[in-house]
Formats: C-alpha cells, sequence, structure tokens
C-alpha cells in the first residue's frame, strides 16, 4: 500500500463516520425525547425574557446580569 491509498482509505472512513453521526444524533433525540425537552427549555427562556422585559419596561434599563443569563441559556441550548 502507498500513502495515496491510506489518505484515500481514512478519508472514506471518516466521510461514513460523519454521515453516520448526523443521522444517528437526530434519532437519538427523537427515542429519548431531547427535542421536546429543548423546546420546553426554548419556552421557558422566552418566558423569562419577556418577564424580565415587562418587569423592567417603565425604567426602559435591563440588567447586564440579566442579559448575561440568557446569553448562557441560550448557548445551552
Amino acid at each position: 500500500m502507498n500513502l495515496s491509498t491510506v489518505a484515500s482509505t481514512c478519508s472514506e472512513i471518516t466521510v461514513i463516520l460523519a454521515a453516520l453521526a448526523m443521522l444517528i444524533k437526530p434519532i437519538r433525540n427523537k427515542l429519548l425525547g431531547l427535542d421536546k425537552l429543548t423546546d420546553a427549555l426554548k419556552c421557558q427562556l422566552r418566558h423569562d425574557m419577556l418577564h424580565t422585559y415587562y418587569r423592567h419596561r417603565e425604567d426602559r434599563t435591563i440588567r447586564q446580569y440579566a442579559k448575561e443569563i440568557w446569553k448562557i441559556e441560550a448557548v445551552k441550548m
């Protein structure tokens, strides 16, 4: 075996594994119900943001820590 054959074989294996990973993740999420959990977390985050917005609406300010918490929670999803 020469180097080009080994490189092409490794490349093919990597492509196949990447395709399998892309197929397995959605199936796993459906089977374990993780998609419902993600939707619930998004809904909770939206609720918290609106609650904070309406609480500070008259002041026309939103505290910096509240914005940072939203960013952290959004990244978790």
